[in-house]
This record gives structure tokens, C-alpha cells and sequence, in this order.
């Protein structure tokens, strides 16, 4: 008995949905590069990054931040709230989602 040489994994029923995924995003991204909207064409990018991996995303942004503490103040005094609070209690929260998504799967 002998076996294919090649063997081909049937068609995705999802590959017509991310080919239309993906064209759609490379044409919102061409169309804000092209109108000089460049913080807006890295949104899906970073929406992409957090699809594929949350926690090291979200951890790794935070780690980012903690030396720029000083800096990140939002409240108008000398203390108060920092954006590194809020990305890490962002982080924090998609750790554990992540987690339990994880549990529950």
C-alpha cells in the first residue's frame, strides 16, 4: 500500500471570510496612510498585535511605561492618577480574562 506524496488539508470554510478581513484592512490602512492619518493607521495594527497575543502585549506596554511614571501624571497636581496605573489595571484585567478564557476553553 502506498501513501499520497502530498497531501492537501481540505479548503477552510473561514479562508473566503479572512482573505475579506484582510483586504478590508489593507484598504482602511492604504487609505489612512494616504490621507496623512498615520496614528489612526496604526490601530488596526495594534488591535492585530492584541488578537494574537494579549498578555505579552498588554504586560510588555506596561513594562514600557514604568520608567516614563513621573511623566504619565493626568491629574493636574504633582500627584495623582497615572496612565501607568491605568495600563497596568488594563493589563491586569486582560491577564486574568485571558486566564479564564484559557480555563474555560
Amino acid at each position: 500500500m502506498s501513501t499520497p506524496a502530498l497531501s492537501v488539508a481540505p479548503q477552510s470554510r473561514w479562508l473566503p471570510l479572512a482573505f475579506l478581513s484582510l483586504a478590508g484592512a489593507g484598504l482602511a490602512i492604504g487609505s489612512l496612510v494616504a490621507s496623512g492619518h498615520w496614528l489612526f493607521a496604526l490601530a488596526p495594527v495594534v488591535i492585530g498585535l492584541l488578537i494574537c497575543w494579549p498578555v505579552q502585549i498588554a504586560v510588555g506596554f506596561f513594562a514600557f511605561l514604568v520608567p516614563f511614571e513621573e511623566v504619565t501624571i493626568l491629574s493636574g497636581g504633582a500627584t495623582g492618577m497615572t496612565l501607568n496605573w491605568l495600563v497596568g489595571a488594563t493589563a491586569a484585567v486582560t491577564v486574568i480574562l485571558t486566564g479564564l478564557a484559557w480555563i474555560i476553553h
